[in-house]
C-alpha cells in the first residue's frame, strides 16, 4: 500500500488533533483510510464545495418512511464507503436505525489484504 498520512481528527468532535508540544498529530495508513471512511459517512453528499460528488447521499434514506429509508441505506453506505479508493471489499455492514440516528458497523478489506472496521452513528 502507499504510504498514506492525514491529519488525525478527533472521532467525536472532528476537531483536529494535537500533541502534547501543540504540534498536529498525523494518522497513517489502515487508520487514516478508516478515519476517511468515517468523516465520509459524516458528511453529506454536495455539502463539501470543492467536491460536491464527496460524501453520503443521505436524502435517499432521511425523510422516507422507516421500511423504504432501511432498504435504500445499504446501497447509501456501500457507495459511500467505495468513495475511499483502497477498499477492495466489504465484508460485513451493520446499519442500525433509532429515530433521527443511523449507525453504520462496517469491516472491510483493503487493497494491501490489511483488514480495517469502521464504527459510525450520525446522531440525526
Amino acid at each position: 500500500m502507499a504510504n498514506i498520512m492525514t491529519l488525525a481528527l478527533d472521532p467525536e468532535t472532528r476537531d483536529l488533533m494535537f500533541d502534547a508540544d501543540g504540534m498536529l498529530q498525523c494518522v497513517y495508513d489502515g487508520e487514516a483510510i478508516a478515519q476517511n471512511i468515517r468523516n465520509n459517512l459524516h458528511t453529506w453528499k454536495g455539502e463539501f464545495p470543492l467536491n460536491t460528488a464527496h460524501g453520503t447521499d443521505w436524502e435517499r434514506v432521511v425523510g422516507h418512511p422507516k421500511s423504504e429509508a432501511e432498504d435504500k441505506a445499504d446501497d447509501v453506505v456501500r457507495a459511500s464507503i467505495f468513495q475511499e479508493p483502497y477498499v477492495r471489499e466489504i465484508e460485513s455492514l451493520a446499519i442500525t436505525a433509532d429515530g433521527r440516528s443511523i449507525g453504520a458497523d462496517f469491516s472491510g478489506i483493503l487493497y494491501d489484504g490489511s483488514t480495517i472496521r469502521v464504527g459510525v452513528n450520525t446522531d440525526g
